[in-house]
């Protein structure tokens, strides 16, 4: 995810398909996901505030504080818990899209109950979009993913959402996150985000290009899409909650040529939004398993 320019505090609730692609486009079902995040600016700490994550029975099923592992992007920190299910139909068995959830952030003796977050919005819909493989090319001409010329600008090809529903006051509406990282966990690209430097792609969006250069020769790298698409959202007590329905996909890609002299130092690991491995299903969220990795 990536929270509002506005900077926010800002609360997301998510089901969410993640898949991985091979060279060939066969698309493999990696996980199905219900999580949670509570994302804040990264020079604003919690303090003595805990924030509480409950269930249309009132039973609180996460809690997040400064002691949680937590990610950084785009100078925020967001805290990601999450449960996974073997298949679509036991996350749409235990998270119908009619569950409200209910954020409570806790100041001392100060409770501030936000409004309710639905899942699947007014429509009481499950609505993630239908997952097509990436689609590569160079100069115009196909290209494999593990065939990169890294000298050359690389288009990503997917597939359009449709405009979607734009949150109220602001700019954001369905969008497709598409990030490049390499072997060390390092974000080469961003595209996605109202006001990202390279542009807003909207659920309208087709493609996007990775300009040449962006890549070094000899190296692996995995291309990261997720279709998101808002079913609900709400401001309450100043802070901005949103309810999204996605999907994403893991390509990995390699680029021909020769290899850069190794950076000493760097240890090899996934980025903090990769998928790493499925979390054990709890009465409680857990903490997102990439973030462990990152500091282990």
């Amino acid at each position: 995810m990536m929270p509002a320019p506005e900077r926010n505090t800002l609360t997301w609730t998510e089901k969410y398909l993640i898949y991985a692609q091979d060279k060939t486009e066969n698309l493999s079902l990696l996980d199905c996901v219900f999580l949670a995040e509570y994302v804040v600016p990264d020079d604003e700490m919690m303090g003595a505030s805990k924030v509480v994550l409950r269930n249309a029975s009132n039973e609180t099923i996460a809690t997040y504080d400064d002691n949680d592992l937590f990610g950084l992007t785009n100078g925020y920190r967001y805290i990601r818990k999450s449960r996974s299910y073997n298949k679509p139909a036991d996350l749409e068995r235990d998270v119908p899209p009619d569950t409200q959830f209910s954020w409570i952030i806790e100041r001392g003796a100060k409770t501030i109950a936000l409004s309710p977050i639905c899942i699947g919005g007014p429509e009481r819909a499950t609505a993630i979009p239908s997952p097509a493989p990436l689609k590569l090319s160079q100069g115009g001409r196909p290209v494999a993913p593990d065939a990169i010329d890294p000298g050359e600008d690389l288009a990503v090809e997917f597939p359009a959402m449709g405009a979607g529903v734009a949150w109220p006051g602001s700019d954001w509406r369905d969008l497709n996150l598409l990030l490049l990282d390499d072997q060390f966990g390092r974000v080469l690209y961003t595209g996605g985000a109202p006001g990202a430097e390279s542009g807003f792609l909207d659920g309208e969006a087709t493609g996007a290009i990775i300009p040449a250069g962006t890549l070094h020769g000899g190296g692996e790298f995995v291309l990261f899409i997720s279709q998101v698409r808002f079913v609900d959202s709400n401001e309450s007590h100043g802070v901005r909650q949103v309810a999204a329905n996605s999907y994403a996909i893991e390509l990995p890609i390699l680029t021909i040529g020769e290899a850069p002299a190794a950076e000493p130092g760097l240890i090899p690991r996934r980025s903090d939004h990769r998928f790493s491995r499925k979390v054990q299903a709890t009465d409680r969220l857990q903490p997102w398993p990439s973030f462990a990795e990152r500091i282990a």
